[in-house]
C-alpha cells in the first residue's frame, strides 16, 4: 500500500497504528513523507520516519529530501509537484518499493534446521 499523508496537518501515532492494522500483516506499506513551507508540517516527517523505522514491513519514501533542493519543480503552493517534480516523486516511491522487495523473508525456526519445541 502507498500512503501519502500529513501535508494538511499533524499525524499521530494512533492513526499510523490504525493504518497498519487496516493494511494487515500480509501487506507491506510505503509511507511518503512531506515537503511543505515551514510551519505547516511540524513533526510530521519525524513521526513518519520513526514509524517506518519501527516496522519491518513499512518503508519511508523520502520525498522531502529529494525535492528540498529542487523547489522550482513544485507547484506555486510549494507542496504539490509539477510535472518534472512528479517524476522525482515517482522515483522516490519506486526506490522505496525496491527496498521493500529486497527485504529477505523472515524464516521459521525449522528453516534453520532447528526442531520445534515440544514442551
Amino acid at each position: 500500500m502507498l500512503v501519502g499523508l500529513g501535508t494538511s496537518g499533524p499525524i499521530d501515532r494512533a492513526t499510523l497504528d490504525e493504518l497498519r492494522v487496516l493494511v494487515g500483516p500480509a501487506h507491506q506499506t510505503v509511507i511518503v513523507n512531506v515537503y511543505a513551507p515551514p510551519g505547516l508540517t511540524d513533526g510530521v516527517n519525524a513521526a513518519l520516519t520513526t514509524f517506518a523505522r519501527q516496522h519491518r514491513d513499512v518503508e519511508l519514501a523520502n520525498w522531502h529530501d529529494a525535492i528540498a533542493w529542487q523547489l522550482p519543480l513544485l507547484a506555486g503552493d510549494q507542496i504539490h509537484p509539477g510535472s518534472e517534480g512528479g517524476k522525482i516523486y515517482a522515483a522516490v516511491v519506486r526506490d522505496a518499493l525496491q527496498r521493500l522487495a529486497e527485504i529477505p523473508p523472515l524464516l521459521r525456526p525449522n528453516a534453520y534446521g532447528l526442531e520445534p519445541r515440544t514442551e
